[in-house]
């Protein structure tokens, strides 16, 4: 039994779309994996608000960004159950590049399914070198969409 690892930020919908429809045309189950990146978290956060109400901010951006993944995997759950394709998420925090490699090392896929969103040229560069350790070092094919 074929499958295929789709990584979604939610921003490469032709990503989303590549991996539904290439499980459903091989029989795969599909694994939808978004992760919450708590090192940019930190980072831009810890800038915006100083020692008052620091940690509730926190909390409530870490909740929030929770919250918008779990929209995007049930988009992508949904679009994957109206074609029939077995569909599996999951929502991880921490470094997008290492969950990925982690997940890929522990799920035995036949694919990786990653997407390059557009979301202006910071973002993209972020998205660049995630896609690139995850290239160098996943144990299995990886299709940049």
């Amino acid at each position: 039994m074929h499958r295929i690892l789709l990584c979604t930020d939610g921003e490469c919908r032709s990503a989303e779309e590549y991996a539904v429809s290439l499980a459903h045309s091989t029989g795969a189950e599909l694994v939808v994996l978004h992760v919450v990146d708590t090192k940019l978290l930190s980072r831009t956060v810890s800038h915006e608000v100083f020692a008052y109400g620091r940690q509730e901010y926190l909390s409530y951006v870490s909740g929030e960004l929770e919250r918008e993944g779990r929209e995007v995997l049930e988009r992508v759950r949904r679009r994957a159950e109206e074609l029939g394709v077995r569909v599996r998420c999951v929502l991880r925090r921490g470094s997008p590049a290492e969950e990925v490699l982690r997940e890929v090392e522990a799920g035995g896929y036949w694919m990786v399914v990653l997407g390059r969103g557009r979301r202006g040229f910071l973002a993209s560069l972020r998205s660049d070198r995630v896609a690139e350790k995850v290239l160098a070092r996943a144990e299995a094919p990886v299709m940049l969409v």
